[in-house]
């Protein structure tokens, strides 16, 4: 009866299989009942398929036992799906056990996890290996986590392979982790295949690194056509640019929606600027909180562009910060302005230390003045190098002041420069 029902299943009948597997079911038979919850599973009836499945797992079937646990998992009730999950993995199901671990390992119970993946591993499971890896990578010890996945990559897994090619590369050995990668590449794994355009483009090789780049953008990797929309531009080809970038953006890449929207910012269509800016916004990205911020700030709409700025502040974007210092200060709220200077000064923003020197300066408090400036020196910011000259220079200190003219000259001050001609031999 199984086999009838399961001839008329393959033949894409499944009403006549139902009514065999249905005939099986009045036996008892544990695959006539799980095949009868698939059917309802393939129908949206998950409650009906439950039923069926929960008959067959009273009957030892493991794959039923498994699928409840999913059921469950998928509810949120992770409890009742770690209960199937021990009763599939304690029939030999390696599924199971892998997603027990997962389980544990989502909860940071790294022990527990690393049990159960190895449990699953003595069934041959490769994605336990390659996850039993992981563990051991973040921990610091290479050698243990490429030892788990030199054993997945014996099963030909490929994100074992391109795991250990990231491995070798964070360790400076690029031309093993490109003998991982291209092994990762064979079997189509897209992100080695990204890793390897990035290596070539870092050496200068665009050719080889757009080759590979083309190959991921094949299997729809977001970032390799995000990569190749910045290698066009960079070459003076806005339109190629373009049109990879609007090919990531369909596949949500915010880094590409923000590049389209200073794309068209630069061509002075701000409306279609701000509509790619915003889909950015929409997946978190504060740089397009920070545009859009500046571009009502540049039609003179200071509200909104605080709005923006502000929501970009949130992520600690500094650029935002210190654009909101600026917006306070012109209006005279000197108080406001380094508020929002000094938040983006605790991100090492040295044009808003540099304000912050000013806004000391203005009211005659030199010391604190010269204690953001040298702040602001120590990131080569050469207007900062340069008025902590001229402090020096008012006192009659005119060593001091040619230390300070001299870096900022070599940081292309050209006001320093002006100033040394003036103080010549003295």
């Amino acid at each position: 009866m199984f086999n009838l029902g399961f001839s008329y299943d393959e033949a894409g009948d499944v009403a006549s299989a139902r009514v065999w597997w249905e005939k099986a079911a009045t036996r008892h038979l544990p695959r006539a009942l799980f095949a009868l919850g698939l059917i309802d599973k393939k129908a949206g009836d998950l409650v009906g398929a439950c039923v069926w499945w929960e008959k067959a797992a009273a009957r030892g079937h493991a794959e039923a036992m498994f699928k409840l646990g999913f059921s469950f998992f998928n509810a949120g009730d992770v409890a009742a799906a770690r209960s199937w999950w021990e009763k599939a993995a304690g029939r030999g199901h390696a599924d199971a056990m892998f997603n027990l671990g997962v389980t544990y390992y989502d909860e940071g119970d790294v022990a527990a996890a690393r049990v159960w993946w190895e449990k699953a591993v003595g069934r041959g499971h490769a994605d336990a290996m390659v996850n039993l890896g992981l563990t051991y990578y973040d921990e610091g010890d290479v050698a243990t986590a490429r030892l788990w996945w030199e054993k997945a990559a014996g099963h030909d897994h490929p994100r074992a392979m391109a795991s250990l090619g990231l491995s070798y590369y964070d360790e400076g050995d690029l031309v093993t982790a490109r003998v991982w990668w291209e092994k990762a590449a064979v079997h189509d794994h897209a992100d080695a295949m990204a890793s390897l355009g990035l290596s070539y483009y870092d050496e200068g090789d665009v050719a080889t690194a757009r080759s590979w780049w083309e190959k991921a953008a094949v299997h729809d990797h977001a970032e390799a056509m995000a990569n190749l929309g910045i290698s066009y531009d960079i070459e003076g080809d806005p339109a190629t640019a373009r049109s990879w970038w609007e090919k990531a953006a369909v596949h949500d890449h915010p880094d590409a929606m923000f590049n389209l929207g200073v794309t068209y910012y630069d061509e002075g269509d701000v409306a279609a600027a701000r509509s790619w800016w915003e889909k950015a916004v929409g997946r978190g990205h504060a740089d397009a909180m920070a545009s859009l911020g500046l571009s009502y700030y540049d039609e003179g709409d200071l509200v909104t562009a605080r709005l923006w700025w502000e929501k970009a502040a949130v992520h600690d974007h500094a650029d935002a910060m210190a654009s909101l210092g600026i917006s306070y200060d012109i209006e005279g709220d000197v108080a406001t302005a380094r508020l929002w200077w000094e938040k983006a000064a605790v991100h090492d923003h040295p044009g808003a230390m540099f304000n912050l020197g000013f806004s000391f300066f203005n009211v005659g408090d030199v010391a604190t003045a010269r204690s953001w400036w040298e702040k602001a020196a120590v990131h080569d910011h050469p207007g900062a190098m340069f008025n902590l000259g001229v402090t020096y220079y008012d006192e009659g200190d005119a060593a001091t002041a040619r230390s300070w003219w001299e870096k900022a000259v070599a940081a292309g001050s050209d006001n320093a420069r002006k100033a040394l001609d003036e103080l010549g031999d003295d």
